[in-house]
């Protein structure tokens, strides 16, 4: 079945229930245990990494199980343990483990496209021209990501239809650039350009790390909630916005997980399971830190609308993928 039909159905389960319904409290569980602190905003002179951004510290209940002996810690291993809080670690040789946190993005982070590796983070908007400014923000970093997601899959020798996908993707980003700036202009705000951070080749589990979080989560979530807003938004002309980008999300989220069942197939036991324990994280942070935004001139779904496309999209995909 494909993945925009999956979406469909999620977001018609979450209008049939939504009103009545006390949806499940979903519980994943994993092997390796770690208690996260909150993360923190440090400067470039604080964090370890050497960039103005957020890092988050946690404690392993026990390292071993999370795969990690006395030679070390792999950057394999690392982008295992962090998930979606980002394939940077450090070990202190105890049970502390320090992430660069690269998922803990406003609620607002999680509605535009896939990101790629590098963004830095905005403000949260404070006005509905604000919003859309920013998500046209997204959406050119999104043409960013799925050109290096392009160059990548070209540089593995992926197969064809995956690198027309991942070029057209980038194609349909720019217009939906376009298409978001022309409504946040229409509101009186400015769309700015998206700031990166430098990037350099990657190994094939971390690149899987990465769309598994990006396409197989946040851009599958992302295509429901816009369908959502092509049903609810009272402004005629976000409507109009949001059904096309609807379709064409769908069809960059079944990119997603087309690129996810070729480089599993392609990776070793550990690095399946990095990549799985990485997808079940990302859905736990995108149940645990979504929040619904007060512009209802834009028809985003409330807080308990997302929660029931959350279950659907959990129940008929995600769990089956990430507990497996």
């Amino acid at each position: 079945m494909a993945v925009g039909t999956v979406v469909r159905r999620a977001v018609a389960f979450a209008i049939a229930v939504a009103p009545c319904a006390t949806l499940v409290n979903l519980q994943c569980s994993i092997g390796c245990d770690v208690q996260w602190q909150a993360p923190a905003d440090l400067s470039c002179f604080q964090n370890p990494w050497m960039y103005s951004g957020p890092v988050t510290n946690g404690t392993m209940s026990s390292p071993g199980a999370c795969g990690i002996s006395d030679a070390g810690i792999t950057a394999e291993l690392c982008a295992s343990i962090c998930g979606a809080y980002g394939p940077n670690c450090l070990w202190d040789g105890n049970k502390g483990i320090t992430c660069a946190d690269v998922s803990k993005a406003m609620p607002h982070d999680t509605l535009c496209g896939r990101r790629p590796r590098g963004l830095r983070r905005a403000r949260r908007p404070r006005s509905v021209g604000a919003h859309l400014a920013d998500a046209a923000r997204l959406e050119l970093a999104s043409v960013v990501a799925f050109e290096t997601l392009f160059e990548e899959l070209t540089r593995l020798r992926a197969p064809t239809t995956l690198r027309r996908a991942a070029r057209r993707a980038a194609a349909d980003e720019r217009r939906h650039a376009r298409m978001m700036s022309g409504l946040a202009r229409r509101r009186g705000a400015k769309p700015r350009a998206a700031i990166f951070s430098p990037r350099a080749d990657r190994e094939l589990v971390a690149i899987a790390i990465e769309n598994v979080i990006e396409g197989c989560v946040r851009e599958t979530y992302g295509a429901a909630v816009a369908m959502w807003q092509a049903e609810h938004a009272p402004a005629a002309d976000v409507r109009a916005v949001m059904r096309e980008i609807a379709r064409d999300e769908s069809r960059h989220a079944d990119l997603g997980w087309r690129v996810d069942a070729w480089s599993i197939a392609a990776l070793d036991v550990q690095g399946c399971k990095a990549v799985r324990d990485a997808g079940l994280r990302a859905v736990r942070e995108l149940m645990t830190t979504h929040a619904a935004l007060p512009f209802t001139e834009l028809g985003l779904p409330s807080e308990k609308d997302a929660r029931a496309i959350l279950e659907s999209l959990w129940m008929t995909l995600w769990g089956p993928r990430f507990t497996a």
